[in-house]
Parts: C-alpha cells; sequence; structure tokens
C-alpha cells in the first residue's frame, strides 16, 4: 500500500466511508466517540454523506452484546450534544441482514443521513490471515464510497481490512484526530522539552519495553509502576511476589535495567488488597512514598508522557494514578501528553482535561513511539 494520502479539506460532494475506532470499554467511556467529532463536523460541512464504519471488541460470531445497534443511542446523544445533529438523521444499517448494494442503495437514496453500519469484526474476513480474504472484504466496502477517511488512529498498527487494505480501492485522508496524533506523537519522540519525564504502568511489559528502550535515551527519568514494575523490580535483584513476574521477559527487562538503570524510577512501597480467603495480599497499587518520589521528577519536567495506570483499576484501586494526575497538573511549566484506554478510563475527566493532549491509542501509541523514537 502506498501512503498517499489527499487532503480532508479537499473531500467534498462524496459519499465518504469513515473508518473509528468506536472500541469503547462500555457506553459510559464516551473519550474515542468524542474524539472522531471534529472529522464529522467538517466532511457534514463539505456537503458529504458520512458513512460510519467502527469495531467493538473481539466478538465471537455475531454476538449482539457487541452489536453497533447498542452504541446507536450514546452516539446519537453525543453528536447532538456536541454537533447540534438531530437523532432523526442517524440511520444504523446492518450489513449482515442486508446486503452491501442493498445498503449501497438506501446511502443513494439518503444522502442527508448519516449512515452507522454493525461491527465490521462481525466478518471473519476484517482479521484474517488469510491476505486475499481481508482484500475481499475491502473491495466489497469500497464500493460504498467515493473516498475513505481513516480516523481509526488506535487501530494504526493492525493491518486490517477496513483501515489498512482498503486504502488501495479508495482515495482516502487522515481523520483532523489522526493527524493530531501524529504530531503530538512525533514532537515526543523527536524534540521533547527537557527535561523529559516518561511514566509507565498498566500490565503488560512486553508491549511497553520497545518504547522504553527507544524513550530512554531522550528521556531524563521513567518512572514506572502497575503490574510491569515487578519483571523489572525482579530484574534489578528486588524479592517480588512470584505471580507477578514475567519470567519469559526477565533478560529483557535485564538488559533494560543494566542499560538505563539509572534513570529509571521503580516503587519503593505499595497499597495492598485486602486479605483472600487463604489470607494472602497483593500489591494493587503503588504506596504514598513512591508517590512523593515520583513528583521530584515530575515537578522538575518540562515535556512528560504516560502511559498505563499505575494501580490495578479494574478493582478501584485508582488512588496513586489520581495522585500522580495532580502532581502533573501542578507543574504549569510542563508539556504532558497521555495516551492508552486503560488511563483514560482509570481517570475522571477533569483530570483527564488538564493534559496538553490524551491520545485515543493504547498499542497503536506505543507502536508509533517505538518507530519514531
Amino acid at each position: 500500500m502506498q501512503d498517499n494520502p489527499i487532503q480532508l479539506n479537499s473531500i467534498s460532494d462524496a459519499k465518504v466511508l469513515l473508518r473509528v475506532a468506536y472500541d469503547v470499554a462500555d457506553l459510559n467511556s464516551t473519550f474515542r466517540i468524542i474524539n472522531s467529532f471534529n472529522t464529522i463536523e467538517k466532511l457534514l460541512k463539505n456537503n458529504n454523506t458520512v458513512i460510519i464504519i467502527t469495531h467493538w471488541g473481539r466478538p465471537k460470531a455475531r454476538e449482539q452484546s457487541h452489536s453497533i445497534n447498542r452504541m446507536i443511542p450514546t452516539i446519537a446523544r453525543l453528536m447532538y450534544e456536541h454537533l447540534g445533529v438531530s437523532k432523526d438523521i442517524i440511520c444504523f444499517s446492518n450489513q449482515f441482514e442486508s446486503s452491501l448494494q442493498e445498503i449501497n442503495e438506501i446511502i443513494e437514496t439518503n444522502r442527508n443521513l448519516i449512515h452507522i453500519l454493525e461491527n465490521v469484526r462481525f466478518d471473519t474476513r476484517e482479521t484474517s490471515s488469510d491476505e486475499n480474504q481481508k482484500v475481499s472484504m475491502a473491495v466489497d466496502y469500497s464500493r460504498l464510497a467515493d473516498y475513505f477517511v481513516d480516523e481509526a488512529f488506535a487501530l494504526s498498527h493492525r493491518k486490517h481490512a477496513t483501515n489498512y487494505c482498503i486504502k488501495d480501492h479508495l482515495q482516502y485522508a487522515y481523520g483532523l484526530s489522526y493527524g493530531e496524533e501524529t504530531r503530538q506523537l512525533t514532537s515526543i519522540a523527536k524534540s521533547p522539552q527537557t527535561p523529559l519525564v516518561v511514566i509507565s504502568g498498566g500490565a503488560k511489559l512486553e508491549t511497553k519495553i520497545p518504547v522504553l528502550n527507544k524513550l530512554a535515551y531522550r528521556a531524563d527519568s521513567i518512572l514506572v509502576g502497575g503490574k510491569i514494575c515487578f519483571t523489572l523490580l525482579k530484574a534489578r535483584g528486588d524479592e517480588v511476589p512470584g505471580g507477578y513476574v514475567d519470567e519469559r521477559l526477565l533478560d529483557q527487562a535485564e538488559t533494560l535495567i543494566n542499560s538505563f538503570g539509572d534513570k529509571l524510577i521503580l516503587p519503593v512501597d505499595f497499597v495492598f488488597s485486602d486479605k483472600d480467603s487463604e489470607g494472602r495480599v497483593y500489591p494493587y497499587d503503588i504506596g504514598p512514598n513512591t508517590v512523593n518520589m515520583f513528583r521530584q521528577s515530575i515537578m522538575n519536567a518540562r515535556s512528560l508522557f504516560w502511559n498505563g495506570p499505575l494501580g490495578y483499576y479494574e478493582q478501584g484501586y485508582v488512588d496513586g494514578t489520581i495522585a500522580i494526575a495532580q502532581e502533573i497538573r501542578r507543574n504549569q511549566n510542563c508539556y504532558s501528553v497521555v495516551g492508552g484506554g486503560d488511563i483514560i478510563s482509570s481517570l475522571p475527566q477533569e483530570l483527564l482535561t488538564s493534559f496538553d493532549f490524551v491520545s485515543a491509542g493504547g498499542g497503536a501509541t506505543l507502536a508509533y513511539l517505538a518507530q519514531r523514537s
């Protein structure tokens, strides 16, 4: 595929297939939906018919729990609140009950509507390992529109049918939020103001090591919490709960410690869970001494990048994450970028809005930074 996009402004009076990433944790998590609205507004102002496609979760077969139809009331409410769009012009079509040709006829007859299609992952070709299958799906969907717009930055590290293969079959542009993602992350990777502080949390060290290795050359300090810190603590020689250590990654963790140990700042205390039925407790959050230690680096930072919560937020252990977000907000001289669905879900809206930029990507954010650092 040739990366040769056109400008979004040049698309007018056309049918536009808009790929978004409405893959939300639940219907109360609206950030990714709202994040696409600038592009939708731009397309509507240029007299385009917008055809929205997205996925939601990783459904097996056509599970109704992952039907986009369940999202329509939320999408309609948000579009009304943010864009002034009446719910009457939002049309849901199920391409698995009607053919794409029939849906195309509906679109042609109702060019003044916003058309939203069913979950593209209900079609197994979307993520197939068979390239021919993905291409055939891309060709099918390309027949619905004159242009394609990619507003699914969160999926940019995946080569699926409706975000990647389709670009070989339609002229395409990147959405406004997609473009802003690449500008902001390139700035952090290539030319951050210093001192640069990186904060890394979450559960999957495997996805974090490549970007930590790259950013460590530019970062002045790397603050690590969440589940990923335990493998690094073990690699440093500390005693940690065995179940939290990813033994497969110990060699890579040791290399990171040996190369950048002077920059890595690991927790010194934890908040523990209640006792389970066998009387065991688990470290579920960073402790107050760690928060105080992290604060020193944060208050000196001029640029900051944060990916991943610092505690087991799914179980309500968010105090450490919130405390660190509050410290970042206090540093008025720091340009702060936060990324990842988990960190977005773990912080209240008032704290999210205090960051200079919030990335909609999770793995995509890390992949982009690893490639460009």
